[in-house]
């Protein structure tokens, strides 16, 4: 029957070796496109049933199936197969890998730590996404990057400041050397016009633009990120399950990891870039508002020492970016079961529903 000529199949693809260097579902003598050839020139039709019971949850390979319907193969892959799943960049793209795909163990460790690495990058970007807030206590703690500001004047007054730079909105801790101080929060629009004292600019006037109009594009990377984990954590568990694993969830594992990993590589990359560029570092005198290149002190001119540093929010996108280099290289080394490109598996599928509904 068609179960036993199956399992047969399967006992025959089984290796002791963890390591799998190619795919022996495939025929070494057709191509895929003759394959289609061949079976449309016989009026033989491709075989979906094994999808539509994977998209529901229903497969007759086993009792276990993912948890929930999020983990399961959307219903667009059951409506559209020949597009979708079932052909040829797909297929070629599920034969992918460097484990066997049936060495559940294998399987199970890799999907495991794809999983923990998103769950965790998923952590970290929740808490980069405090960066947008316009809370003085939350930005203290969630910056994108913190100052450390010291300006003295010709009267040998010390005034310190604290700035956590977020992607909307910017908070100050001041004091001065009498002990007084105070915390504030500005709009980030009005970055370009924060003065540390009067006449000292916060951040190069050149400059300081592209940093504002960057930070409007950075929270929306942040929010397009922290959607695309969702995403990543179904296809982790639905890949869990052999009997419900397909191509077209294995490319999208791979698509929406780089997606992830490129929306926060703008972000963090695009920060220094645009912003820390902009900030002044290092010991700059002023007069007037200008920086006087040749040391010489004057009744207006000031002495302020700037020292810029990475907040925890970016560093936070920075880490969540590596850890979706982790589930990136869990899906590639992964390949999708054999019936998703074995004809004749498909077809023992089908065998074994009909005897199961005789």
């Amino acid at each position: 029957g068609g179960a036993a000529t199956l399992q047969q199949q399967q006992q025959q693809q089984q290796t002791s070796s963890d390591f799998y260097f190619g795919d022996d579902s495939l025929s070494s003598s057709d191509s895929f496109a003759q394959e289609e050839k061949d079976m449309r020139a016989r009026g033989i039709q491709r075989s979906h049933l094994y999808i539509y019971d994977r998209v529901n949850r229903q497969s007759k390979y086993g009792a276990d199936h993912p948890p929930t319907m999020l983990c399961a193969p959307p219903p667009c892959v059951s409506c559209c197969p020949l597009v979708l799943e079932q052909n040829p960049c797909c297929e070629a793209l599920g034969q992918v890998g460097v484990v066997h795909h049936n060495n559940l163990k294998t399987r199970l460790w890799l999907m495991r730590l794809g999983l923990v690495s998103n769950v965790l990058g998923l952590l970290l970007t929740v808490v980069a996404c405090g960066a947008m807030s316009q809370h003085y206590e939350l930005l203290r703690h969630v910056s994108m990057s913190t100052g450390s500001i010291t300006v003295l004047n010709q009267n040998r007054r010390l005034t310190k400041l604290r700035v956590f730079v977020g992607l909307r909105s910017i908070a100050w801790e001041r004091s001065t050397g009498s002990g007084g101080g105070g915390g504030v929060v500005v709009d980030g629009s009005e970055i370009c016009n924060l003065r540390v004292r009067e006449g000292v600019p916060l951040l190069n006037e050149d400059l300081c633009r592209d940093c504002e109009n960057a930070n409007n594009s950075f929270w929306t990377c942040l929010v397009g990120a922290l959607v695309s984990y969702w995403l990543s954590i179904f296809t982790n568990v639905l890949r869990m399950y052999p009997n419900y694993d397909v191509n077209c969830q294995k490319g999208v594992g791979i698509i929406v990891s780089i997606v992830a990993m490129s929306l926060n590589l703008l972000t963090w990359r695009g920060y220094y870039d645009f912003c820390f560029a902009a900030f002044f570092n290092g010991q700059y005198l002023f007069d007037n508002g200008q920086i006087i290149r040749e040391p010489r002190e004057t009744e207006d001119s000031v002495f302020v020492m700037f020292s810029w540093a990475p907040g925890f929010a970016l560093l936070a996108v920075i880490l969540a970016t590596f850890l979706k280099v982790v589930d990136f290289i869990s899906h590639f080394m992964l390949p999708t079961p054999s019936i998703t490109r074995n004809r004749q598996e498909q077809r023992a599928y089908d065998e074994l529903l009909r005897e199961a509904n005789i």
